[in-house]
């Protein structure tokens, strides 16, 4: 897992996740604008998932109130298959994610319970050169933290240093 600041990334990325951002407001326009400013890069094995969680790791005050900021994740390789829901005894839904998707939650789904349930092997494309398995690349807005307060690991214990490119 590496978590960096977006300078540290080709400008096209963030130009990527505005554009997919724009396209979304379009379509609904409760989602609220961000500045992408952290970028989460995590690579899945095909035995690889990701139990379920909320990204509770934006200020209060804008979860209180669904204001979230979007949280835009780009799908490079194989398919996966993302699980949502609103409580954690509510059945889940699922959408299979392949190689090129873009998804996005943000406004009153920002607190949505997700999870990567299941990474589907050799399901990339054939031209694309990579090891079997899937990237993700997940951008975020957290220009309202202090630098102490962006937490991004599961555990605690990632937090984003500045100039490190990495937490």
């Amino acid at each position: 897992r590496v978590i960096a600041g977006i300078q540290d990334f080709p400008e096209r990325y963030r130009q990527e996740c505005l554009g997919a951002l724009q396209k979304a407001i379009e379509a609904d326009p409760c989602i609220p604008p961000m500045e992408p400013n952290v970028v989460l890069v995590n690579f899945y094995s095909d035995r690889g998932n990701l139990t379920w969680h909320r990204d509770n790791d934006e200020g209060k005050a804008n979860l209180s109130k669904n204001l979230g900021r979007p949280v835009v994740s780009f799908s490079i390789g194989d398919a996966a298959d993302f699980g949502y829901k609103e409580h954690y005894e509510d059945t889940e839904q699922v959408v299979r994610l392949e190689s090129g998707d873009i998804l996005l939650f943000g406004g009153p789904s920002r607190m949505v319970l997700h999870s990567v349930l299941q990474v589907h092997p050799n399901t990339r494309p054939r031209n694309l050169k990579m090891r079997q398995g899937r990237l993700n690349i997940t951008f975020r807005d957290h220009s309202e933290l202090e630098e102490n307060e962006i937490n991004l690991g599961y555990d605690g214990d990632n937090r984003l240093k500045k100039g490190s490119g990495q937490g």
